[in-house]
């Protein structure tokens, strides 16, 4: 009986609501359907539901219950609102210049930022102590060091009374034909790690200006960057690290790995979209460039005594990047993976394209596993990287592309590569395995953070409102 009672007092005003409720349906059945009779029903229910709500809240139980479910209702937004904060914090970057977006201020503006991207985009080399296989003038310039070398070794000969005949078959003519030289398997450099090079008749290594350029150019790099001979044109004034310059400063055909957008030396301003595609390239390149920067400064850390040059690095040649472009909602995938459309849905969406003055015309964007592209939250740029790496060492590169920003790896493509074949070329890739990679990834740019510094232009063709 005593469960009952508590029953019926824990709950008393459900049950007297419910019995309203059943009086109200028996009046309706009856007949009873004036409208100032169920107005006022109404008004008594609802005033007996509010009682009700409000007693339940008085109680200490239940007011536990529903303070802890709005602390869980805090806690969940706090942590959504500092995630949000924290990949706008890594997602973020600044632009190169003032003033350009999402206005360029004037012509001359335009100018100036297509020189400060041409002046960064040349510093990208430096930053992961990258260069090019030796350029004409650094072959030239140890041909002259060979001359040198020879002349002093003749006279050194001929004062110690050697014959001119065992001179001449021991030290070669000083700016003469150089005899063949082949590669053979070694580890590491010449010289520094038990050869790799065999020398037709008597030529020997340090005669060969050739060789000693690599060497001394591989001695001195944690990173080979180009040739690819698909680089399509010359740049002048963009520097002999990583450049390739020849001894005129102009770009060697092919020497670039770098995605470089053709805003630089033009005679017409670049429009709105060309500065915006050459600081969105600017930012991935970056990115790519502090990954590579990260993992070969970390090995170097961990050499001991051994030479930190380009052959004990894990990643060994960055080959290329190419910024295919932003993945566009199409009719087929609209808003897929995003939450949200972009564009007009229902329409086919013409790519957005970066085109690219020394690596080639880029790929062009695909679809991936992700189904993801451009949504209302963020936008979708994929971009592709191609690298000859230790091949321990790929996962921690998708891993440290990850960490330095909204990077998800959506295809990748590995090659074997032939040492020998390599060191006849001029790499030195050192002892271990190594593979030549191709990798796509896709960079999440989120509009909260981007929209705000586009041009018109781009809003247009991602589909983003403007006011």
């Amino acid at each position: 009986m005593g469960h009952i009672l508590g029953f019926i007092k824990t709950f008393w005003l459900s049950l007297t609501a419910g019995a309203v409720a059943i009086a109200a349906i028996v009046y309706a059945v009856m007949g009873m359907s004036d409208t100032s009779v169920d107005a006022a029903m109404k008004k008594k229910l609802g005033e007996l539901r509010a009682a009700e709500i409000n007693t339940l809240r008085g109680k200490p139980r239940n007011r536990a219950v529903i303070d802890a479910e709005a602390a869980k209702g805090k806690q969940f937004e706090d942590a959504y609102q500092a995630t949000l904060a924290t990949a706008a914090e890594i997602n973020g970057r600044a632009p190169l210049m003032a003033d350009v977006f999402p206005r360029v201020l004037s012509q001359a503006t335009a100018f100036a930022f297509a020189e400060e991207y041409k002046r960064r985009m040349a510093q990208l080399p430096t930053l992961i102590n990258a260069d090019t296989l030796p350029t004409q003038f650094d072959i030239e310039e140890e041909q002259r060091n060979v001359d040198d070398l020879v002349l002093a070794e003749q006279d050194k000969a001929s004062e110690g009374g050697e014959a001119q005949e065992s001179i001449a078959n021991r030290i070669p003519t000083a700016g003469g034909p150089l005899a063949a030289t082949t590669f053979g398997p070694g580890r590491g450099l010449l010289g520094a790690r038990g050869g790799g090079m065999s020398t037709g008749t008597n030529t020997e290594p340090k005669y060969n200006p050739q060789l000693r350029a690599q060497v001394a150019k591989a001695r001195n790099m944690q990173l080979y960057i180009g040739p690819t001979g698909d680089g399509p044109a010359t740049m002048s004034g963009f520097g002999s690290r990583g450049g390739g310059s020849t001894s005129t400063g102009q770009m060697e055909e092919g020497a670039s790995s770098f995605h470089l957008a053709p805003i630089t030396d033009r005679t017409v301003a670049p429009s709105e979209l060309d500065l915006w595609q050459a600081q969105v390239g600017y930012w991935a390149q970056r990115d790519i460039v502090d990954a590579i920067g990260n993992m070969n400064q970390q090995a170097a850390g961990k050499l001991g005594d051994e030479d930190p040059y380009v052959g004990n690095m894990p990643i060994k040649h960055l080959k290329n990047i190419f910024i295919l472009g932003y993945k566009r909602a199409t009719d087929n995938n609209a808003g897929r993976g995003g939450g949200g459309r972009g564009g007009a849905p229902g329409m086919d969406q013409p790519q957005l394209t970066f085109p690219s003055q020394l690596s080639g015309s880029p790929p062009e964007t695909m679809e991936t596993f992700t189904e993801r592209s451009s949504n209302d939250l963020y936008d979708v740029l994929q971009v592709q990287v191609i690298l000859v790496l230790d091949q321990r060492y790929i996962n921690d590169f998708v891993d440290a592309m990850s960490k330095k920003n909204l990077f998800q790896l959506v295809d990748m493509r590995i090659q074997s590569v032939d040492r020998d074949t390599a060191l006849a070329a001029g790499y030195f890739y050192g002892p271990d395995p190594v593979v030549q990679a191709t990798m796509t990834f896709e960079l999440y740019m989120l509009r909260a953070t981007y929209a705000p510094l586009m041009p018109a232009p781009v809003k247009e063709i991602l589909g983003i409102k403007t006011e």
